[in-house]
């Protein structure tokens, strides 16, 4: 579980990440930048309190653990935690991704597993967030609600073309051996984490599944801003479409990117002279000029097109209320249930604006190389990260860092070995001192898996000609976004098989 800070309700969102009704073997790993960060701290209190509540021996709580991983350099801190806490879960069979700001619901896991297990063509089972405000919510967040409503009607089949960095799982193996070169586009440059996992899957031939029981509950915190939390998430989106590994990656974000600015073209103007004629049609109304002809279909067009955008918003509440029932009916009986607050105005206005601030955020991409997102400025070149920007450190920290960096550089040099990862582990005995190594772990050589390994030969390059990716391309113009830090579950394999689920997931 790769975190950063606390997000809203973290010490609910950590809970209901440790509830699983999955019958094997789990395993968690928290992965933090480094030992100032707040969720270090955090994460021990929490695991005291939890071990204390629910009365759980120090044997069970040696399956979680946490990790030190160091900054990235060169590709998504997001990233570069993820390859660090798959790292120290050598005996696992499966890898779950969570972000720190989603609850999840305890069967999710067990789901996961199913729709890995029962059909071997899919690659990446992934779920998605249902966002909605809160009570007395600010204007970004509804802003915000949109955007991930768009995105979420990519998730309401079972085959999507995407995956959510929220949340997604895939086989260990599948990282570890490199398959599909998916270690090398997440660690050289990498930038979205789920974009890559979609793409190669995309580009494999291989499917993602989708449940309906993976849709997890996000009451967005009434501490969002327009600017800093709303625009800045929409830009951090189109930037992921400026980043690329392959030719193929690139063709299918360009693709992508040109679909969602030529529909914000044809829509935008139409609404932006609607609302502009608005108070010309009220003035010339006040001032008697009559209602001819002419202004007569101005007045009929208004009305279309505000009874569409009414229309539209109560379906888009319907929808959102549906999915919170939905998965508040999948929680445990006194969890508490979420009950979604949506304005139908607040949800039009949020729409109206959605459109136009699209274009903005797509040129502004295109007219600088770099990004801000926690803390952090990537700066990009030729689509990928070449550049980790870490505005928190101190002199100190930097250094201290770009020393480590050396180091590692070196040691791989002299073994002409590439290592996978490498943190450092702590003990979560409560006992301990948070913070304190206890141990540490070199990962795996990478390696490239040849066509045939594992339980399905996939195919490690293919014709873009021969595959259905266009088709995948245009039905999947919406991109998914998902950019937290996310958690990793590790769930270790057992040699005994009890049941069908006794596979590893983490």
């Amino acid at each position: 579980m790769p975190c950063k800070g606390v997000s809203h309700n973290y010490l609910e969102n950590w809970t209901s990440q440790l509830t699983t009704t999955y019958p094997g073997h789990v395993e968690w790993v928290y992965v933090v930048e480094q030992d100032g960060d707040e969720a270090h701290q955090a994460i021990g209190k929490f695991l005291t309190h939890y071990q204390e509540k629910n009365q759980l021996s120090d044997e069970y709580m040696q399956r979680i653990s946490v990790v030190v991983s160091g900054v990235s350099r060169h590709n998504a801190q997001k990233i570069h935690n993820m390859i660090h806490g798959v790292g120290q879960c050598p005996n696992a069979k499966y890898v779950c991704f969570f972000d720190d700001d989603i609850r999840v619901h305890p069967g999710c896991i067990e789901t996961m597993v199913t729709d890995i297990e029962e059909d071997p063509s899919v690659l990446v089972s992934t779920g998605y967030s249902v966002e909605f405000p809160r009570k007395d919510a600010p204007f970004a967040c509804f802003c915000i609600t949109v955007y991930r409503s768009i995105n979420l009607l990519g998730f309401l089949t079972r085959r999507p073309q995407f995956a959510w960095g929220g949340c997604f799982m895939t086989h260990r193996q599948s990282v570890v051996s490199n398959y599909g070169d998916i270690l090398n586009i997440w660690r050289d440059g990498g930038y979205s984490d789920d974009m890559a996992v979609g793409n190669m899957a995309l580009r494999s031939g291989r499917k993602i599944a989708s449940h309906p029981s993976t849709m997890f509950p996000n009451r967005l915190p009434n501490t969002h801003t327009f600017g800093r939390s709303y625009v800045n998430f929409v830009k951090r989106q189109f930037f992921v479409l400026d980043t690329y590994y392959s030719p193929y990656d690139h063709a299918h974000n360009v693709l992508t990117a040109c679909c969602v600015l030529i529909a914000g073209l044809l829509i935008a103007p139409p609404v932006l002279f609607t609302l502009i004629n608005v108070p010309l049609l009220a003035a010339r109304f006040i001032v008697g000029g009559g209602i001819g002809t002419q202004l007569n279909l101005q007045y009929s067009l208004f009305a279309m097109f505000l009874i569409g955008a009414v229309f539209l918003a109560l379906s888009h509440n319907h929808m959102i209320e549906t999915l919170v029932d939905m998965i508040n009916r999948q929680g445990p009986p006194n969890s508490l249930k979420m009950e979604p607050f949506l304005s139908p105005v607040k949800i039009v206005a949020a729409l109206v604006v959605h459109l136009f601030v699209m274009p903005y955020a797509m040129a502004s991409v295109l007219l600088q190389d770099y990004i801000d997102w926690g803390a952090v400025r990537y700066h990009k070149k030729n689509g990928r990260i070449v550049r980790a920007e870490h505005m928190n450190l101190t002199d100190e920290e930097r250094q201290r860092e770009t020393e480590t960096e050396k180091e590692r550089e070196g040691e791989t040099e002299r073994d002409g070995t590439t290592e996978f990862a490498e943190g450092e582990v702590e003990d979560t005995d409560t006992s301990s001192v948070p913070g304190e190594p206890t141990a540490s772990s070199i990962l795996p050589q990478i390696r490239k898996a040849k066509p045939g390994e594992g339980n399905v030969q996939i195919p490690l390059s293919i014709d873009p000609v021969d595959r259905p990716w266009f088709r995948s391309a245009v039905s999947g113009i919406i991109t998914n976004a998902g950019q937290g830090m996310p958690i990793v579950n590790a769930i270790s394999t057992l040699d005994i098989q009890p049941s069908p689920m006794s596979g590893t997931v983490v």
